[in-house]
């Protein structure tokens, strides 16, 4: 298994991170390797990432599969089925207290203040994948909400000074 980064097969930013294995059963990533991140997720509900997949095979059962782990507790998230396509990239937005079609078991009391280990990890039929995860971050998903503001115009623009025009065309 190698994981490295990669900046052939990317959508956010200017790098993604690669990982192949030779392995088929339940193998992935993890993040900080070791643990000990002690990340502040207070206030997070979904954690969103990017993956795109290189497979001879099929993924089979449940995947991804993503697992947190602060102190001695840790959260298992599941989907009802299998997600995973292979090609090209595809967008997760993983509810972190389940619902939505995902799957939470738990043990122990969870901090979302001091989150130490994020774990993303996929099962292949047969054996060896490759796949490139990008955009991992924990968000507060507000459906029906509006959009983070946009950045701010450059110095000079004015934004509001054209009046937005708009044209409907029924065919």
């Amino acid at each position: 298994t190698t994981v490295t980064d990669a900046n052939n097969i990317v959508k956010v930013g200017s790098q993604s991170l690669k990982f192949t294995t030779l392995s088929g059963f339940e193998t992935g990533v993890r993040y900080p390797k070791n643990g000990g991140g002690n990340m502040n997720w207070s206030g997070m509900n979904t954690l969103v990432f990017w993956t795109y997949a290189v497979n001879q095979w099929e993924f089979q059962d449940a995947q991804p599969v993503v697992t947190l782990r602060s102190g001695g507790a840790w959260i298992k998230l599941a989907p009802g089925s299998q997600m995973m396509v292979k090609n090209s990239w595809q967008r997760f937005m993983v509810p972190l207290n389940g619902g939505s079609g995902w799957t939470k078991t738990s043990s122990g009391t969870f901090n979302w203040g001091d989150v130490d280990q994020v774990q993303i990890a996929w099962d292949t039929w047969d054996y060896g994948f490759t796949i490139y995860v990008d955009g991992v971050e924990p968000v507060l998903f507000n459906p029906g909400g509006l959009p983070p503001a946009g950045p701010t115009p450059p110095v000079g623009i004015d934004p509001n000074a054209t009046p937005p025009k708009a044209l409907l065309y029924i065919y």
